[in-house]
């Protein structure tokens, strides 16, 4: 099983590697994209702290 591993790990870099560098079909990545509204963070926080909640009351 360890040289299946190895071999296999061996032929994905070479792949990776021999491809072309950059690929058409990708898109960039802006910070922008990873924002979130005051009001979704809000419930998100909501979320968490009720999920702790439940965890530290049945655990």
């Amino acid at each position: 099983m360890g040289w299946s591993f190895f071999f296999t790990m061996v032929i994905m870099i070479a792949i990776s590697l021999g491809g072309p560098k950059i690929n058409p079909k990708s898109f960039d990545i802006d910070r922008s994209m990873f924002k979130v509204a005051p009001s979704t963070l809000a419930l998100i926080v909501i979320t968490l702290l009720l999920l702790t909640a439940l965890y530290v009351k049945f655990w």
